[in-house]
C-alpha cells in the first residue's frame, strides 16, 4: 500500500475511461468517505485517479470520465463546506464556554491579577 506517492497513479489503473460511478463510495464496506489520494489528467477528458476508502483501507487505481470526476469533486466540496460549518459551530461553543467560565470565575471573585 502506499499514500502520496508521486509515481503511485498509471501503475495499475485500466488504460480506457471507466462508465461513470459513484466514485465516492466504497465497493467494499459502502462508505462514503472515498478520495482520491493521487491523479493524473491524461488527456483533458479523462483522468487517472488513485482511490482510497479510509474505513476498510481499499484502494484502486482507474481511469474515469470527466463528468464522472467533476461529480465526485463536488461531492468532495460539498463535505470539506460541512466540516468547516462543524469546525465553526464547535469552535464557537468552546469559546462561548470559555467565556461562560470565566465570567462566572469573576464573579465568584476566583480571578486576581497575578493570575495573568
Amino acid at each position: 500500500m502506499f499514500y502520496f506517492s508521486p509515481d503511485a497513479v498509471g501503475r495499475h489503473g485500466p488504460t480506457t475511461p471507466a462508465p461513470a460511478s459513484n466514485l465516492e463510495r466504497c465497493p467494499q464496506c459502502a462508505s462514503e468517505l472515498v478520495y482520491p489520494f493521487d491523479w493524473d489528467d491524461t488527456d483533458g477528458r479523462a483522468y487517472v485517479l488513485a482511490l482510497r476508502c479510509p474505513n476498510c483501507e481499499w484502494t484502486e487505481t482507474g481511469t474515469y470520465d470527466r463528468d464522472t470526476v467533476l461529480r465526485l469533486d463536488e461531492r468532495l466540496e460539498d463535505g470539506e463546506r460541512a466540516l468547516m460549518a462543524d469546525l465553526d459551530a464547535l469552535t464557537r461553543a468552546n469559546v462561548e464556554e470559555d467565556f461562560d467560565r470565566f465570567i462566572a470565575a469573576l464573579r465568584a471573585d476566583q480571578v486576581w491579577p497575578m493570575d495573568f
